[in-house]
């Protein structure tokens, strides 16, 4: 299961990139497009006394207008300008010298490439906002395709199962196509947070938008990390947003044996043996066909991550659920369980649910508790917790 945006890296970014890209595993770099002159991708507002003024990197008219391509000015001495801008503006704020000799390091070295100044800024306040995401280049790869071809052909590059677009999305999105190639889009909105600006040495009305420099020297490094969060989408809520909880067919055999034969998933059973494949055949071909037994697949972004299970005797509901590995851990599992349980409850609702649960599976036991599951009973053995009918 992997998340992807990508986005022609300009200068000096606001917020919402910065919490796009904390919602994904990859972010792309769009080198290979076309930049745009007059556009915010070589230039950003920072404020001063008498309203707002451009910071802009200067660069050279070539024969190629692609990013990849785009030399930076040097002639013009840009970076100095740059630097003593965002000295008079935030040279007060509580946390300017954490933060200014760090940025000054960086200004100060020989760029060349607009691009590859730009992508090492942006690495560097993604680390200081501790997002951790693969960064690639698409220069760095074979893509080929046009609009939204070329973007289902990124995610194909680096089998990505969720596309986050910006807020732009749904003006531009040719959801179909997606649709076809199995990845599941997510359009992104951003809530901007507020938080005190210091300007000039004083506190000033909230100017919303402002480049991430703005937050870093106001709140510093540490608030900064949760601050740019604040009121918008996580990544679990994402992840869930796209779920889906499909009825098992019998053609689903296979997959719900790997699910259910998993090493570890095996070891958090009452029974931890590995299964045999015929045994299992048997079973799920009965219990697809038993009025009793509810099995379905889970599903985000086309890709198949677990399994649940009811299985209804009077007015009881047993529930069992398997997670591939790599979705473990993740705070889906008790998002999953809450949705399921509660439509299910929705369409029984004198039925209760049950779950036994090994004391040793301590995230199991959480995760049934955070789906709204309580302790019922406990041996040493087992956990038994209920939901409904209460």
């Amino acid at each position: 299961m992997k998340i992807l945006c990508d986005h022609q890296t300009g200068y000096l970014p606001w917020l919402g990139l910065f919490h796009r890209i904390s919602l994904c595993d990859i972010y792309v770099s769009l080198d290979t497009v076309k930049m745009l002159r007059s556009s915010w991708d070589d230039r950003n507002k920072i404020p001063t006394p008498n309203g707002t003024r451009w910071l802009k990197v200067p660069t050279l008219k070539g024969e190629s207008n692609i990013f990849k391509d785009i030399k930076i000015n040097n002639s013009l001495n840009w970076k100095k300008d740059h630097l003593k801008a965002m000295q008079h503006t935030y040279g007060k704020t509580p946390f300017f010298k954490e933060i200014f000799y760090q940025i000054s390091e960086l200004y100060n070295k020989e760029w060349i490439n607009f691009m590859e100044f730009n992508e090492e800024m942006l690495r560097f306040y993604l680390k200081l906002l501790n997002i951790k995401v693969e960064f690639h280049k698409a220069s760095d790869f074979d893509i080929n395709g046009v609009k939204n071809e070329y973007l289902v052909n990124i995610c194909k590059q680096f089998d990505a199962n969720i596309y986050v677009f910006g807020q732009m999305g749904n003006d531009f999105a040719d959801k179909n196509l997606f649709k076809r190639n199995e990845i599941s889009i997510h359009v992104h909105k951003y809530n901007h947070p507020f938080y005190e600006q210091k300007r000039f040495g004083n506190l000033q009305e909230f100017i919303p938008n402002m480049p991430i420099i703005d937050l870093l020297f106001n709140v510093g490094i540490e608030k900064s990390q949760n601050l740019f969060k604040i009121g918008n989408i996580s990544k679990k809520d994402l992840l869930t947003e796209s779920l889906e909880i499909v009825e098992a067919t019998e053609n689903d055999c296979e997959i719900v044996f790997k699910f259910n034969n998993e090493p570890a998933a095996r070891s958090v059973t009452f029974s931890p043996a590995p299964l045999d494949f015929e045994k299992h055949k048997k079973w799920y071909l009965n219990a697809i066909s038993d009025i009793n037994i509810r099995l379905y697949l889970l599903k985000i972004g086309y890709e198949d991550i677990g399994v649940l299970k009811y299985k209804i005797h009077k007015n009881e509901a047993s529930i069992g659920i398997v997670l591939k590995p790599e979705m473990r851990g993740k705070g889906v599992g008790n998002l999953i369980l809450k949705k399921s349980s509660d439509q299910f409850i929705k369409d029984h609702s004198n039925m209760k649910i049950i779950a036994k649960i090994k004391n040793s599976n301590i995230v199991s036991i959480r995760s049934f508790k955070k789906a709204n599951f309580t302790e019922l009973t406990r041996d040493n053995e087992k956990t038994v917790l209920v939901k409904g009918s209460n």
